[in-house]
């Protein structure tokens, strides 16, 4: 049984899950599936945006900065 303020969070965490949950299932069934990509650094999933889907990575500041580190060293 959650009490108080659990709970308070609880049906907000429901409330957030629902959305997000409707929101993925829209982009699947728009043919925007293609644009959900999943990060080979850190294995997050992440929507690209860009216009022609070349995006590799999640964030350039941290697994894209790894990922070109790790190139520059073996051109080395």
């Amino acid at each position: 049984m959650l009490i108080g303020n659990s709970y308070k969070q609880y049906l907000i965490a429901e409330k957030y899950h629902d959305k997000i949950f409707w929101q993925l299932k829209e982009l699947i069934y728009a043919q925007e599936s293609r644009r959900i990509k999943r990060c080979p650094e850190c294995q997050r999933f992440f929507f690209d945006f860009t216009k022609n889907r070349s995006k590799i990575y999640c964030s350039s500041r941290t697994c894209g900065n790894r990922l070109k580190q790790r190139a520059f060293y073996q051109r080395k």
